[in-house]
């Protein structure tokens, strides 16, 4: 009986599977016999991809609206592999139209294709800022380039060159290991990134949203219909603290001082330096500049191959931003810390007389003065001691006050730790040395710390390092009477419609709020730098008595090179607005090299007619 019932079974399922067979095999008949030809030519005729529609980033404006960086509309070039790899002589033809070597273009096209993020059918860009006659090329050859795709693209226009390059960045092409890391934030392969200053710092606010065009298309890649259009949305808009106009002259002014240096003096070898202008109020900076620099244009496109050597083989690292990565001994710049301090901890006052014979009795260490025709300083009270850039005075200072006070008031102006300015790719801490400094940093006889040393702190020499922007930031203290502002260089974010996504406030990182004594000594001390000592020469032609200008020359000597010319400044020295401070690479003297910058953006701050006689030397 079982085996009659499982018989029976078996019948039955075996007749469900002959039917099943005979229904499959009678489809397939009808698909590839009745109906193979129809269907052959309807999937050779139309194929579908999305063609991205490239969202334009966010504007950059100065402080008064005018367009620094912005977008505009360029040719780009893709191909979809899956459509020429069908023809094997389309890369030829557009390798031929493009200018490039067939094994270039082939390697790029094989590269992207094989990407884990690429999805079927996605055109691969490989051509941006395309020529427009180079695109009527390709548009003319469309017959004979099927999967050749020419779009209009918006792409980064740096309106003013390599002005603020430093600042605003770059962008260009995403890497492989960007888009590793970014692979959540829906970045692709082919989008552009900011690879540093603004347009790093912002990216996530400035890139936009990108749309996307979906196509269907024929064997030769000529469009049948728009399936769908999605349009892309703007990236937002930063609105910097920077002037353009002073920016152009800060730019300027440096680029033919260094020029005018190595053509007539002895410093052949000033090719660099930086200047930043900084409100004492608010942090605000008004300009910054590194020197030399590049022009962020070129890496929209492609880049020549002569200019991407020449660029990046520069010895004088045109790419660095000094303003926040050179590290300098800054000369007597740091004087007027010195005197704070003193006065500060009550370890001097403004009725202190010194003497200054050339020489210091206890160290044997000279001052500038001791070469000059007059030797010495002769007797000097402390707003003296700052006039003349005296060595013995703060000699005599840096005793009364140790290396332990010394350095404690070099951190509270702000030196020795970054500034917190939010600009990629970040800024050097500098370096305020004191015993635990050597202690940690040397062995055994080394590791002590010299009464020496502490003399070489009080005049800015030794181990201490900075960087300009803390000298921007530490002179805006003194100017503004002890307040330090943390650099700022964007103050809002608006949206593509003109909204307000975030604003940026100044920010008051500390605030030691120094003793009018220390003010006045200081101030005056300052006042006469720029009248009656180290820098008058430099503003002989300057209406210092409608701007008063508080400055301070410095000249920072390294072993085996020219000497480092700085100089700071703030004005008007009663009520001070801006701040000023500039270093020149192996420049020489602070008065004579780095001073005349100084006084050429004053000039244009204040409206005051340049003179007419040519640079010091």
């Amino acid at each position: 009986m079982t085996l009659k019932i499982s018989e029976t079974r078996f019948r039955v399922f075996a007749g469900i599977l002959v039917g099943v067979f005979a229904i499959l095999t009678g489809r397939l008949w009808f698909l590839q016999i009745t109906k193979g030809e129809e269907n052959l030519a309807k999937s050779n005729r139309f194929r579908t991809y999305a063609v991205p529609i490239k969202a334009p980033r966010g504007i950059m404006f100065d402080r008064n609206g005018t367009e620094l960086v912005a977008s505009r509309l360029a040719h780009a070039v893709s191909v979809v592999p899956e459509v020429i790899r069908d023809h094997s002589d389309i890369i030829t033809h557009l390798a031929s139209i493009l200018g490039v070597s067939v094994e270039e273009l082939s390697k790029q096209i094989e590269t992207k294709t094989q990407s884990r993020w690429r999805k079927p059918n996605e055109p691969i860009r490989v051509a941006s800022d395309v020529p427009s006659e180079v695109a009527m090329r390709i548009e003319e050859a469309r017959m004979d380039l099927p999967g050749v795709e020419v779009t209009r693209e918006p792409v980064r226009d740096y309106i003013y060159g390599s002005l603020g390059a430093h600042i605003v960045g770059y962008i260009s092409e995403i890497n492989k290991e960007e888009l590793d890391a970014l692979a959540e934030d829906e970045y692709k392969q082919g989008d552009n990134i900011g690879k540093t200053g603004l347009e790093r710092t912002y990216e996530k606010l400035l890139r936009g949203k990108d749309g996307s065009t979906q196509m269907e298309v024929d064997k030769l890649g000529r469009l049948l219909q728009v399936l769908q259009e999605v349009y892309p949305t703007p990236g937002n808009n930063l609105h910097l603290t920077i002037d353009l106009e002073l920016q152009q002259v800060t730019e300027k002014a440096l680029a033919e001082q260094l020029e005018h240096i190595r053509k007539n003096t002895r410093y052949k070898k000033a090719n660099s330096g930086s200047v930043v202008v900084m409100d004492p109020h608010n942090g605000d900076i008004l300009a910054m500049v590194s020197y030399p620099a590049y022009d962020p244009n070129l890496f929209v496109g492609t880049m020549p191959v002569d200019v991407s050597q020449r660029l990046f083989g520069d010895p004088y690292h045109p790419f660095t931003n000094r303003a926040l990565l050179g590290q300098y001994a800054p000369g007597s710049v740091f004087k007027p810390v010195t005197v704070a301090s003193a006065l500060e901890t009550a370890k001097a006052d403004a009725h202190d007389v010194f003497r200054c014979s050339g020489i210091d009795a206890v160290s044997n260490k000279k001052c500038w003065v001791y070469n000059s025709a007059t030797g010495s300083h002769g007797r000097e009270n402390l707003i003296d001691g700052l006039k003349n850039s005296c060595n013995i005075v703060m000699y005599d200072l840096a005793r009364r006050v140790g290396v332990g006070t010394l350095a404690q008031y070099a951190r509270l102006f702000g030196l020795g730790a970054p500034t917190g300015l939010d600009l990629y790719p970040g800024e050097k801490a500098g370096l305020v040395p004191d015993e635990a400094y050597k202690a940690n940093r040397f062995k055994g006889d080394l590791a002590i710390w010299r009464p020496n040393e502490t003399l070489d702190l009080s005049i800015g020499q030794g181990f201490l390092l900075t960087t300009p922007i803390q000298l921007a930031q530490m002179y805006s203290a003194i100017a503004n009477g002890g307040t330090l502002y943390q650099p700022r260089l964007v103050t809002a974010i608006t949206t593509p419609e003109g909204k307000t996504y975030r604003e940026f406030h100044a920010n008051v990182k500390d605030e030691f709020k120094l003793k009018p004594e220390t003010m006045d000594i200081i101030t005056k001390g300052l006042i006469k730098v720029a009248s009656e000592g180290t820098a008058s020469w430099t503003f002989r032609n300057f209406p210092l008595d409608r701007y008063p200008v508080a400055a301070k020359t410095g000249t920072a000597e390294i072993t085996g090179s020219d000497n480092n010319a700085l100089f700071a400044a703030y004005a008007p020295a009663n009520n001070p607005s801006i701040v000023i401070v500039v270093v020149i690479e192996q420049g020489g003297s602070g008065s004579s090299s780095a001073g005349p910058v100084a006084a050429r953006i004053l000039e244009h701050y204040f409206k005051v007619s340049p003179p007419t006689s040519p640079p010091a030397e």
